[in-house]
Parts: C-alpha cells; structure tokens; sequence
C-alpha cells in the first residue's frame, strides 16, 4: 500500500487531501493506463507538483505489477498552466 507519508521530511511536508489526490488520479491515470492497455503506445501525464508525481509514480510503480501497459505511463511536472 502506498503511504502517502513517507515523501518529504515531516517539518517540510503539508497534508495532501486525499480526495484530491484520489481524482487527480482517477482524471490523470486512468485514461493514460486505459489508452496504452488498448493502443500499447506510450503516454505522458503532467501534474504541477514533484511530490504529487512521486506519488504517481509509485502507484505505477505498484499497478505496473498486475498490467504491464501502465510501464507505457511516464509522470512529469510542469508548470500549471495559467486560467
């Protein structure tokens, strides 16, 4: 199970909200495994934040156990674009 609590230094760390965390995933991950299990290309998901990427990672990491396409996923920050 992934600890969300082991990325960063505690005097440095702010809680991540886990329902946010949870459909950041949902919306950024799902569509990328579902896309490269069916097309078997590669894909990349972005996300604003080093540790939320760690995170990602990590899950993929773990997924990647069971699904072998979720290796085609690849996590990289960038800069939130502007609203």
């Amino acid at each position: 199970m992934l600890d969300i609590v082991q990325f960063g230094p505690a005097d440095a760390r702010e809680e991540i909200d886990p329902v946010m965390l949870t459909m950041l995933a949902v919306n950024r991950l799902g569509p990328a495994t579902i896309r490269t299990a069916t097309n078997g290309k590669a894909l990349t998901v972005a996300v604003a934040d080093e540790r939320i990427a760690r995170i990602f990672r990590a899950a993929l990491d773990e997924m990647q156990k069971t699904r072998r396409t979720d290796r085609l996923v690849d996590v990289v920050v960038t800069a939130p674009e502007p609203a």
